[in-house]
């Protein structure tokens, strides 16, 4: 997964690049999330919450070549995908692009929510898997996604989000994407 970063090492510069890709994949127009509002919370468990107001992942069921039928959802975060600057496919699977399968790989666990066409789904991974299938958990008034993780103590040993850092991570998307109101939490 390192490659996917651009680090030759996991190592904190590695996971901040990582948090910092998704969150302007969520945010970027060519990547169909259609996201007005983004908010980083650290929550008290240790665990970093990404939440937009997008349009959600997509959950509907596909068969990728030779691969067993799954929702879209599943397909992005076991598999390595190409770098897809494509509006379709963004518009196919949503906008976690290649970087779904990396955050899987290096999270002690994952937790996606995502709310898609008036329901609402969820899922959890752990490292490199998924541990509880996507599930429809019923009818929502909502949009968006939440991505709850834990980094995986084994390639991040006594790991504690550097609430500075996530800040600039801010601030810099909010310069580039201005039409996305980006918010920061800490609960503790």
């Amino acid at each position: 997964p390192s490659l996917y970063v651009g680090h030759a090492h996991w190592n904190a510069d590695a996971f901040y690049s990582l948090i910092s890709y998704i969150i302007q994949l969520a945010v970027q127009p060519e990547s169909v999330n259609e996201c007005s509002v983004l908010n980083v919370t650290v929550e008290e468990t240790g665990e970093l919450l990404i939440a937009d107001n997008g349009r959600g992942l997509p959950v509907d069921r596909v068969r990728i070549n030779n691969s067993i039928e799954r929702p879209k959802l599943e397909h992005v975060l076991l598999w390595i995908w190409e770098r897809h600057p494509h509006y379709q496919y963004y518009k196919e699977f949503g906008f976690l692009d290649y970087l779904g399968c990396v955050l899987n790989a290096v999270t002690k666990s994952l937790q996606v929510e995502t709310n898609i066409n008036g329901e609402k789904y969820e899922l959890s991974c752990a490292p490199g898997k998924i541990t509880s299938p996507l599930q429809k958990i019923g009818l929502s008034t909502e949009r968006g996604t939440r991505l709850t993780f834990l980094p995986d103590p084994e390639l991040f040993p006594d790991w504690t989000f550097d609430d500075g850092r996530l800040s600039e991570i801010l601030q810099s998307l909010a310069a580039q994407y201005p039409q996305t109101q980006f918010r920061f939490h800490h609960t503790s």
